[in-house]
């Protein structure tokens, strides 16, 4: 008879996953990048990916918060970014967007289109079906608040699909940007863009040269663009810039001085400055947090902070928190956070708010994470929305009232938020507040997955892994729940760990298997501890050695993992690693049999010698 089993985790845990948010000016300036190279049905490009992820490195290290999208192969995952994007970009008021395309772009019917990675394009009707309107990017930048939109467009390097070539206009159409948008394609309307010959293509490799250069302003990039790239082509290709914009200066990479690096900075720059405002001082330092330059970013936060700028407060109380040049001080902490949120600064009244839900820094006190979390959403504050949302599926601080999370992470969700979206998909998945709707469920822990939020990741993972809400898929479960266990969430390394042990989606590798076990069973995941008993009870991977099987039982067990009880109890039964002692073993059974377990339930009905 079986003894012992592994099991997978058979449920995704609950998100209590708040985020702090460290500083208004974050998200001031937020970009998308789309790269397409690898077309199923017509040749590979040859630089689009190499040309995307330049672009999103370089744009994040301009301080810009960065979504991207590598070979999507369906107008839906282009779209959905689009959603994304839009979310976050809606509520940004006075923000700088950027989107960024590299890929196949074509004009048919008077239309421009982006073509996804699996596009087919043979009959006419293909074209709407399969591809993505460049009409709704700009629809995108038309409804946002931004203070300025620039859509950059790198496409056109080839004819996509021959077979289509007498419906296709060559190369994109000409458009007329919305009102406060700068629209950029790589070549003239109706022309083709050269390929390059180096690592990027010809105009991506020009516009990464020229964002990199310190004290251009925006007009001033496109102009030295457009000029090298007609220099070297020849003549040939000539960049289209149309501009819509309203007018102010915006510089990628704004310095002191001409030449001189922003991460160095006169000691006494500080306090000679007497010109600058406290709003100035803080943009001062959440540039030099961009950088990770945090020791002139406190010094730029504390001056700001002393002066009574409510967002430089915020900053320097998420400073203390995190222990960044500074002793970590969650006292002094939550008193940075109080006076930024006493006035009005919804970053901070989260914040406060939350230091009060867990007893950081302060007395745990439930009514007041309630006031101030209650005053950031009212803000429509996203991070407040979730915290808040949190708060009512648990019943901190008020009845609890699974309708309200719902409504709650929705409304976060709704804005971009990942944990919202995350924390949403569990509800659906679960029919907690709404109505069960595993694929609703999914939609949703695929939007928080593709910005990176590994906890979406591990759930979307195992719903491909147990085929809920979608068909069941090993290698789209090992790919999801590798993302996530490659951020250290414990409960995709045992996932992972499981598809390995038993050759899922991948090659059986007993090794690769105990060491994610191992990963995960030493952030205090029971399921994993259970697991890695099991190995070193059967010698999976390692010596079989039962004292240490029955310490990794043993930890999992006082978790109340049942398998680990039944498993435990076995040991006990039998004297292995543990002196045998069948009132113990009794004793674990019903433990585990009280949870459901069916071996544990066979083990008691068994007759004792």
């Amino acid at each position: 008879m079986k003894l012992f089993i592994i099991k997978v985790i058979l449920g995704v845990s609950a998100l209590f996953l708040i985020g702090l948010k460290t500083f208004g000016q974050q998200e001031k300036r937020i970009a998308l990048v789309i790269g397409v190279q690898n077309y199923v049905n017509v040749p590979p490009l040859r630089h689009s990916l190499n040309d995307a992820s330049a672009m999103a490195k370089t744009l994040e290290s301009k301080g810009f918060r960065v979504e991207s999208l590598y070979d999507p192969k369906t107008k839906n995952e282009i779209k959905e970014a689009i959603t994304r994007y839009y979310n976050i970009m809606r509520n940004q008021t006075g923000s700088v967007g950027i989107i960024y395309y590299a890929g196949h772009g074509t004009q048919f019917e008077g239309e421009n289109y982006l073509i996804p990675a699996a596009a087919t394009l043979q009959i006419p009707g293909d074209m709407e079906e399969q591809c993505v309107k460049m009409n709704s990017f700009l629809s995108v930048l038309n409804s946002s608040n931004n203070n300025l939109n620039i859509f950059l467009v790198d496409a056109c390097r080839t004819n996509a699909f021959p077979s289509f070539s007498r419906d296709v206009v060559k190369g994109l159409g000409a458009v007329e940007p919305p009102k406060g948008s700068i629209v950029v394609f790589a070549t003239q309307p109706g022309t083709l863009a050269s390929d390059g010959t180096g690592k990027n293509g010809l105009f991506t490799s020009k516009l990464l040269k020229y964002i990199n250069e310190p004290n251009l302003n925006i007009d001033e990039v496109f102009r030295k663009v457009k000029q090298e790239v007609n220099a070297e082509s020849q003549g040939k290709q000539l960049p289209s810039v149309v501009d819509n914009s309203i007018g102010g200066d915006f510089y990628f990479d704004k310095r002191e001085s001409p030449g001189v690096d922003k991460t160095i900075t006169d000691n006494n720059s500080v306090n000679s400055d007497n010109t600058e405002t406290p709003e100035q001082w803080f943009i001062k330092g959440s540039e030099f947090y961009k950088l990770k330059n945090y020791g002139e970013a406190l010094t730029w936060y504390q001056k700001a902070a002393d002066a009574g700028n409510a967002a430089a407060q915020n900053s320097l109380g998420w400073m203390y928190a995190s222990g960044l040049e500074v002793s970590k001080d969650e006292t002094e902490a939550v008193r940075w956070y109080r006076k930024s949120a006493e006035q009005g600064n919804s970053d901070g009244q989260v914040n406060l708010g939350w230091m009060y839900a867990t007893g950081r820094g302060t007395a745990k006190d439930e009514a007041e994470a309630i006031k101030w979390t209650r005053k950031s959403a009212d803000q429509k504050n996203s991070w407040a929305q979730n915290s808040l949302g949190w708060m009512f599926e648990t019943g901190l601080g008020v009845t609890k009232d699974a309708v309200e999370a719902v409504k709650l992470y929705r409304k976060s969700a709704e804005q971009g938020n990942a944990y919202a979206q995350s924390n949403l998909g569990r509800m659906c998945q679960n029919g907690l507040g709404v109505a069960k709707d595993e694929a609703v469920a999914v939609n949703w822990y695929r939007k928080a997955a593709d910005q990176g939020n590994a906890p979406a990741q591990n759930s979307l993972g195992w719903m491909y892994m147990n085929g809920v809400g979608v068909t069941k898929d090993d290698a789209e479960a090992l790919r999801w729940l590798r993302k996530a266990a490659d951020l250290g969430n414990s409960d995709a390394q045992t996932s992972l760990g499981y598809l390995y042990l038993n050759g899922r989606g991948v090659s059986k590798d007993d090794d690769e298997a105990f060491k994610l076990f191992t990963q995960a069973a030493s952030q205090g995941n029971a399921y994993a501890q259970s697991n890695l008993g099991y190995m070193y009870q059967y010698g999976r991977s390692v010596k079989r050695d039962y004292i240490e099987a029955v310490k990794w039982y043993r930890k999992a067990a006082d978790q109340g993992n049942a398998d680990a009880q039944n498993n435990l109890g076995s040991m006990y039964s039998n004297g292995r690693g543990v002196p045998t002692d069948k009132v113990e073993a009794d004793r674990l059974w019903r433990l585990a049999a009280a949870q459901g377990n069916k071996e544990a339930l066979e083990n008691l009905k068994r007759p004792r010698k």
